[in-house]
This record gives structure tokens, C-alpha cells and sequence, in this order.
């Protein structure tokens, strides 16, 4: 729904530029009305079980607009891996670089003495 208001505002999406105006502005709404929430929540004009039913609402929905990408975006982000795929790497979890550099990739388990993960 916040989508179609702010595309409504900006007439749609025409490019990436709208698109990011679009994500900003729709971010700073949700951001708005958490805090404004909070007021009313403390102020005792809302129960705990509103609170939190639009306490979620708009933190999905800030996480929505944050994780939006523009197509410039996800074309630059597809040219980094080819380049990171084309740059080498090794069996053993190390990625060389053309300049020099590697990186050592490292898994990590969770430690199932402590109880964590049973």
C-alpha cells in the first residue's frame, strides 16, 4: 500500500533516480510512524496488542524499501561477480584477486556443547 501511495506522489517510477526517491521517501514515512506510534502507545491512546500489530507492519515495511535495488544496481552488483568469479579461486576457500590480495573464506559452526543448535 505504501507503494502505491508514493508512486502515486512521484507518478510512478520512471528511472533509477525516481526509484531511490521512491525508497527514501517511503523509508522515512515508516520510520515516522514508528516513532509516532511509540508516542501513542506511551501516551496510553493505544493497547500493546496495536502497538506491536503496526510496530511490525512498518518495520517490514522499512525493510522492503531498504532491500530495493534499481536496475543500474543489480547490473553493477552482476558485473562485481562475474569479476570476483573470473578473478580465480582455489579449492581450498581462498579467492585471489588480479591486484594481490586474497581473501580466506571461513565457515563457523555453532557450538553444540553449549546447546545452541539442538
Amino acid at each position: 500500500m505504501s507503494e502505491l501511495s508514493v508512486q502515486s506522489r512521484f507518478g510512478g517510477a520512471a528511472d533509477d533516480h525516481d526509484l531511490n526517491d521512491q525508497k527514501w521517501v517511503a523509508i522515512g514515512k515508516h520510520r515516522r510512524a514508528l516513532k509516532n506510534n511509540m508516542t501513542l502507545f506511551q501516551r496510553g491512546e493505544i493497547d500493546s496488542a496495536e502497538y506491536y500489530r503496526q510496530k511490525d507492519y512498518h518495520e517490514r515495511q522499512i525493510a522492503h524499501w531498504e532491500s530495493q535495488t534499481t536496475d543500474r544496481q543489480m547490473d553493477d552488483m552482476g558485473e562485481e561477480m562475474k569479476n570476483r568469479f573470473n578473478s580465480g579461486s582455489s579449492s581450498a576457500g581462498q579467492f585471489g584477486s588480479p591486484n594481490g590480495y586474497s581473501t580466506h573464506t571461513i565457515t563457523v559452526y555453532p557450538n553444540r556443547s553449549m546447546g545452541i543448535g539442538n
